[in-house]
C-alpha cells in the first residue's frame, strides 16, 4: 500500500502547488471525480488491456469531462503516459492531505475492534491534535477481527496498536 503513495505523492504534491499557485479548477473536485472513473471496475479493466491501455482510458476521460481546463487534460496525458491514472485514488487523498496541512487540518481514520465511545473519541481528539498541531477530523469505524486494539491512519502514519498486530508478531517470534 505504501509504495502507491510513494508514487502518487509528486503528483499530488505538483496539483497542490499548481492549485495554490493560481486561481484554477476545483482540483478537490476534480480529483474526487476523476477517481470515481478510474475505480470503475469497467476502466480498470480496459486500463489493463493490452489492446488499449492508459492512453485509450486518458481519452475516454477527457471525452466524458468534455470541456475543460488545459492542466486537467495535461494532468491525464501525463498520468496516463506514464501508466499512473489507476492511482489517481492516492494521489486524491495525498491533494486532501496536502490542503487539510496548509488549512492546519488532519484527517485521521480510526479502526478499532469495538464502537467507541463518545468521551474516549474527544479524549483522542484532543491529544492527536496537541501531537499534530493541527485541528482533528476523525473518523471510526469498526473490524471486529483486530480482536482489540485500534489502527490509528493519519496520511501515509499507520499507528498498529491492534491485538490482531500483535498476536502475528508473537506468531512470527515463535517460529524463529
Amino acid at each position: 500500500m505504501s509504495e502507491k503513495y510513494v508514487v502518487a505523492r509528486p503528483y499530488a504534491r505538483a496539483i497542490f502547488e499548481v492549485a495554490q499557485a493560481n486561481d484554477g479548477p476545483n482540483w478537490s473536485a476534480l480529483l474526487k471525480g476523476l477517481t470515481m472513473i478510474v475505480t470503475n471496475a469497467q476502466v480498470i479493466a480496459l486500463a489493463n488491456h493490452p489492446k488499449y491501455g492508459p492512453l485509450a482510458v486518458a481519452k475516454l476521460i477527457n471525452a466524458v469531462l468534455g470541456e475543460c481546463p488545459t492542466e486537467v487534460q495535461t494532468l491525464i496525458e501525463l498520468l496516463a503516459k506514464n501508466n499512473r491514472l489507476l492511482f489517481l485514488p492516492e494521489i486524491f487523498e495525498l491533494y486532501q492531505q496536502f490542503k487539510a496541512r496548509a488549512e492546519q487540518m488532519v484527517y485521521i481514520q480510526v479502526v478499532s475492534a469495538q464502537p467507541l465511545e463518545a468521551a474516549f473519541q474527544t479524549r483522542l481528539t484532543k491529544a492527536l491534535s496537541q501531537r499534530f498541531n493541527a485541528e482533528i477530523t476523525l473518523s471510526c469505524d469498526c473490524d471486529p477481527t483486530l480482536l482489540g486494539g485500534a489502527v490509528i491512519q493519519a496520511g501515509d502514519q499507520v499507528i498498529d496498536g491492534s491485538v490482531r498486530k500483535k498476536l502475528a508478531q508473537l506468531s512470527e517470534a515463535l517460529s524463529i
